[in-house]
């Protein structure tokens, strides 16, 4: 079974209304950007919602709680099961664990999509991605939820109002602004064509409490504007854009809405229904990526790599023969945590639906320069990363 073929149904879900272009053509560019070569990878919460945080008593707070990841877990079944039902992939649900793996819990029911999350800077809320209270399976909203999962509050209502809309628009990545007042995400609205419908992909970001939505980043319609992620100083927005079937990461000052483009190509073109992931080392200075090394872009060869945006110069993580991805730094930026994945092993089980079986899948750690790379305990399910904070 080829893994386009299989993420097609996660992609729907985890790909994602102002006047600035995706894309721009007169975009600055970092000092001494060395961008990868075309055919080259291996290059060198919800009573009340705190509005008025301020960064230095964000990190205060957040300094003195333990570090923590929030992942994925995939599929309705057994915590570690390394059983992956075909069936079973518009399921997920938001855990959360020590940074040893320790203290596994649940914060959403299993048989709902909660495919992304953010902290608010002190820790004290959450925002997450559902397609809780929506009839059709891969619409979904941004709600507030407490640490340990009680007390939801919903603060989108995609559904219906939009201009072409022939479903329920999608909200995906929220990303929470440093400050603790803003809530960055993508949004799309599915477009009917003659042929078959097309996706729209917007950025937006708007007030912690919901209110005031403004739109970022809009979109040719079919291309894709997707991920979010504030910097540190909570004056920009990276995001990633799709251009010619090949995904790129740029930033755009929120205030004078100018561009940055960084020399990253990922090689994931459109049509086989795979998304990217990437992710903003805690200072600012750095982007961890996943990005595909097999030809034809159908099984095995996605490897994680690190890009210096001061320099342009790329550096290859990870070199196997699985699917690494989803990578999300550690608070001191020295480790990154990642999911492993191998999509060969798909087998028919007695009712003739497809499962996936992977011993290798799972959660695991490395230092930023490469060493160290070791599997973390108990979580052979299948995990995605979502933040490590």
């Amino acid at each position: 079974m080829k893994r386009g073929l299989i993420l097609t149904f996660v992609a729907t879900l985890i790909a994602i209304n102002s006047s600035y272009s995706c894309i721009s053509n007169s975009i600055a560019k970092p000092a001494s950007n060395n961008p990868a070569s075309e055919n080259s990878t291996n290059q060198q919460q919800p009573t009340v919602i705190t509005d008025n945080i301020s960064s230095q008593q964000s990190a205060q707070k957040a300094n003195s709680i333990k570090s923590q990841i929030l992942f994925g877990r995939w599929g309705h079944l057994a915590e570690t099961s390394p059983v992956l039902s075909l069936m079973d992939l518009d399921k997920c649900e938001l855990c959360m664990m020590d940074e040893d793996g320790s203290n596994q819990i649940s914060l959403t029911p299993s048989n709902l999509m909660t495919a992304g999350a953010d902290w608010s800077p002190d820790k004290s809320k959450i925002v997450i991605q559902s397609n809780r209270d929506r009839d059709w399976k891969w619409e979904s909203d941004l709600f507030i939820i407490n640490p340990d999962g009680s007390d939801i509050r919903k603060i989108t209502n995609a559904g219906g109002g939009a201009t072409e809309n022939s479903g329920g628009p999608v909200c995906k990545g929220p990303s929470w602004s440093p400050d603790g007042t803003m809530i960055a995400y993508a949004k799309t609205y599915v477009v009917e064509s003659t042929m078959m419908p097309a996706y729209k992909y917007n950025v937006y970001f708007m007030n912690s409490d919901g209110t005031n939505e403004k739109q970022v980043i809009s979109c040719p319609q079919g291309d894709t504007a997707i991920e979010p992620q504030w910097f540190p100083d909570g004056k920009r927005l990276a995001y990633m854009y799709s251009e010619n079937g090949f995904y790129y990461i740029q930033s755009i000052d929120i205030v004078s809405h100018n561009l940055i483009k960084y020399g990253i190509r990922i090689k994931f073109p459109e049509q086989v229904g795979d998304v990217p992931s990437y992710s903003l080392s805690p200072d600012g200075s750095k982007i961890a990526f996943a990005n595909d090394t097999y030809p034809d872009y159908n099984y095995l060869g996605r490897e994680l790599f690190i890009y210096d945006i001061a320099t342009g110069l790329i550096t290859q993580l990870t070199n196997n023969n699985f699917d690494d991805d989803h990578p999300c730094w550690s608070p001191d930026g020295k480790q990154i945590v990642f999911a492993r994945y191998n999509w060969k092993n798909w087998v028919a089980n007695d009712s003739g639906i497809f499962d996936l079986k992977c011993d290798e899948c799972g959660l695991y750690k490395i230092n930023v320069d490469g060493t160290n790379e070791r599997k973390m305990p108990g979580t052979d399910a299948f995990f995605m990363p979502i933040e490590w904070r």
